[in-house]
């Protein structure tokens, strides 16, 4: 098996994406990975999904919809959160570099099968959960205690009193980022946030 079958464009954009690291680490010290790999996963998704050729097909429409909501944030946040952990770590980042050679040695170039197979980059995209030994996998399931988070008195002063003030704009600053979810956060939340 060649290239990714159906994007061709891939590896155009995984170029892009990496020169435009490379350029911003020349002028800056700190590089905004997550922003960067968003919009490499939106342009590879976009380009997978959508530089098919489909009918008047509602069914396949909507399922391309899917398929790109549902990918944008969870491949950007692993494609930010690996390529962090292999900047601060120069022995598996040397060791995963020394297994894509290798397989650019072997067949010329990165094909989907070559990527599939490659064992260490796999285990570089399974995530630890900071000060634990639990380690996440593809197709773990992590539920969030919405509710626990929104009664926790480390976050919020009377968490049991209504106190709408909080969530003025002069005070939503002092709100720590994902103590409050009441209707979901990035691309899952609610319809109902955006109507």
């Amino acid at each position: 098996m060649g290239r990714f079958e159906g994007c061709s464009h891939v590896f155009d954009i995984a170029d892009t994406f990496v020169s435009s690291c490379l350029n911003d680490a020349e002028k800056n010290p700190s590089v905004n990975v997550k922003d960067k790999a968003g919009r490499f996963s939106m342009d590879t998704i976009a380009s997978c999904a959508f530089g098919i050729e489909f009918l008047a097909d509602k069914v396949m429409v909507a399922q391309c919809i899917l398929f790109l909501m549902a990918d944008y944030d969870t491949t950007a946040s692993a494609v930010a959160f690996s390529s962090h952990l292999l900047a601060k770590n120069p022995e598996p980042q040397q060791r995963l570099r020394q297994e894509l050679e290798e397989l650019v040695k072997e067949e010329g170039e990165l094909t989907y099968q070559g990527v599939m197979e490659a064992k260490f980059l796999d285990a570089c995209v399974t995530v630890v959960i900071p000060g634990t030994n639990l380690h996440l996998k593809e197709g773990d399931l992590l539920e969030f205690p919405v509710w626990s988070l929104h009664h926790d008195p480390s976050y919020w002063s009377d968490p049991e009193q209504f106190r709408p003030d909080r969530f003025l704009p002069e005070n939503k600053v002092n709100i720590k980022s994902f103590t409050h979810m009441p209707s979901g956060m990035g691309p899952r939340n609610s319809l109902g946030e955006v109507i």
